[in-house]
């Protein structure tokens, strides 16, 4: 049984996969700075983040 991804067609590909997730977070990472420079949280105790791949943008 393949391992299963959160990219289709890189279940038998991990390391492309990886890669992949890799170059995708250095591309947000400064997004998220940015967002976070400005963002608002006064107030928020819990926040949620759906983005599906490393969490970057929720990262510390």
């Amino acid at each position: 049984m393949a391992r299963r991804t959160s990219s289709t067609g890189f279940a038998k590909r991990l390391d492309e996969a990886s890669s992949v997730t890799e170059s995708m977070s250095n591309l947000s990472r400064a997004a998220a700075l940015d967002v976070a420079a400005v963002l608002d949280t006064k107030g928020v105790d819990l926040a949620l983040d759906i983005g599906g791949a490393g969490g970057t943008s929720s990262g510390p």
